[in-house]
C-alpha cells in the first residue's frame, strides 16, 4: 500500500538539491509501506518504487543530469542496465551521452544475467545503471555479465541507496543521487513474517 507519511523519511542528498529530491520522493506510489523482500534477500517494511518516479520524463531528465558529470568522466563506450524500472534512467543517460544501450534480463534467481536480444559484444568501457540498491547485488551481477561479455566496467550509477552512510564495496567508481534511510534486515530477523509470511517481491514491483 502507499503511505504518504513514508515520504517524511530523512535522506542525505549527494547530488542535486534537497527540494528537488523531496519532490521526487513524494510522487504518488514512490514510497510504499508494507512487507517486502528485496533482491538481496533482506526484508523491509518500506519500499522505494522507482517505477513511480520514472513515469515522468522530466524526472528522468533531472536525475540523469545530476549523474551525468560524474559518469562522463569515466569515458564509457556503452550503457548496460537490467530490465527493471532503472531502464528509463539508463536510456536517458545513454541518449544524453550518445551511447549505445544494452539490457540484461534476470535469471531464475532474480539477478540480471542474460543480455537481451542479439546484442553486440560489450567491448570497451561499460557504464552500469540501476535504480535503487541496498547491498549492490544487482550491480555485482551486472558487472560480472559485462566482463564475461567482453567489456570492462567503467563505473556504476544509480538513483538511490537504501541506507545512509552505507558505502558499497565495489571495485569500480560509483555515483548516485541520494542515500534514503529505508532500513532492512535479514529474513530470519523479520518480525513481519509472523503475521505476514508472504512478503511482496521487490523484483515484481519494479
Amino acid at each position: 500500500m502507499s503511505d504518504t507519511s513514508v515520504a517524511e523519511l530523512t535522506f542525505c542528498p549527494l547530488a542535486g538539491d534537497a527540494a528537488s529530491l523531496a519532490r521526487l520522493l513524494s510522487v504518488e506510489g514512490a514510497l510504499r509501506q508494507g512487507h517486502f523482500r528485496l533482491l538481496s534477500g533482506r526484508h523491509t517494511d518500506k519500499f522505494l518504487a522507482f517505477s513511480a518516479i520514472a513515469a515522468e520524463t522530466a524526472a528522468l531528465d533531472q536525475i540523469a543530469s545530476w549523474l551525468r558529470p560524474a559518469v562522463e568522466a569515466w569515458a564509457p563506450d556503452s550503457v548496460l542496465a537490467p530490465t527493471t524500472a532503472g531502464v528509463g534512467l539508463a536510456a536517458t543517460l545513454a541518449r544524453m551521452m550518445s551511447l549505445p544501450l544494452q539490457l540484461a534480463a534476470a535469471g531464475p534467481e532474480g539477478r540480471p544475467s542474460v543480455l537481451v536480444g542479439t546484442p553486440a559484444p560489450l567491448a570497451g568501457r561499460v557504464l552500469l545503471v540501476n535504480d535503487v540498491t541496498t547491498t549492490g547485488t544487482a550491480l555485482g551481477a551486472l558487472a560480472g555479465l559485462a566482463e564475461t561479455s567482453g567489456g570492462v566496467v567503467a563505473g556504476a550509477a544509480w538513483f538511490a541507496s537504501r541506507q545512509i552512510g552505507g558505502e558499497l564495496s565495489l571495485p569500480f567508481p560509483t555515483a548516485h543521487v541520494a542515500d534514503v534511510d529505508l532500513p532492512s534486515w535479514p529474513e530470519q530477523e523479520c518480525g513481519l513474517c509472523s503475521t505476514d509470511p508472504a512478503p511482496e517481491n521487490a523484483r515484481d514491483l519494479n
